[in-house]
């Protein structure tokens, strides 16, 4: 798996070098730097590849992408993506996604298509409590690349991302229990079940029932060398 980041970050590193060397304050280039490795380099991050698929930043122009795939009734149903879907649903959410980013609340990879680079599905990290080092993952995938352990290997990604690049302790992810497909998932990949929240959520109008599936940093690290 290979992770890129975004030009951003070399520009920064390249800036604080310049100034460090003209001015032969080098304590400038310790204090920036360190500053940039406190708060950590993952908001740089821009794609990650895997065998599959990728996961990268999407922006404006994966909006048609993102609302032919997520307007499938069969997405609403098992997701809080609202039915009908509408392009303009899209380019709020792409939208919302680089607001969440730059306050480093949340971050949203599209999955790519390696043959066409189209965004056929997104996986995020919806809520980040960084005091407690906990946050809460969300996905759903296009109904015709089910059943190719595309959404297996993203959730993995993911995960690595959350515990080794945002270093967090704790990762969490609600889940319909009539979503057989995703507990599935959620169980394949490592979580386990903490509980039934009754009627915790409200859908179409209506009162909902939810699971909550945990993972800890400690059991992804002792599945990850077993992998």
């Amino acid at each position: 798996m290979r992770i890129y980041v975004s030009s951003p970050g070399k520009s920064i590193a390249l800036f604080c070098l310049e100034i460090a060397v003209a001015t032969g304050y080098l304590v400038v280039l310790q204090i920036v730097i360190g500053n940039i490795i406190g708060r950590g380099w993952y908001p740089l991050i821009k794609q990650i590849e895997g065998d599959k698929i990728n996961l990268r930043l999407v922006d404006r122009s994966d909006a048609r992408s993102i609302y032919r795939y997520a307007g499938d009734e069969d997405i609403s149903r098992n997701t809080y993506i609202p039915h009908p879907y509408q392009l303009s649903d899209a380019y709020d959410f792409i939208k919302s996604t680089h607001s969440a980013r730059r306050k480093k609340t949340g971050f949203h990879f599209g999955l790519e298509n390696k043959e066409n680079r189209q965004i056929i599905g997104m996986i995020g990290l919806l809520t980040i409590n960084h005091a407690l080092k906990n946050g809460e993952i969300g996905y759903w995938l296009a109904r015709p690349f089910w059943g190719r352990g595309i959404m297996s290997e993203a959730v993995r990604m993911m995960l690595r991302f959350c515990f080794v690049e945002v270093k967090l302790h704790r990762v969490h992810a609600h889940v319909f229990p009539f979503n057989k497909t995703s507990i599935r998932l959620l169980e394949k990949v490592g979580f386990s079940r903490e509980g039934l929240l009754r009627e915790a959520f409200v859908k179409n109008g209506d009162y909902v029932d939810c699971y909550i599936y945990s993972i800890l940093e400690d059991e992804w690290a002792r599945q990850s060398t077993t992998l």
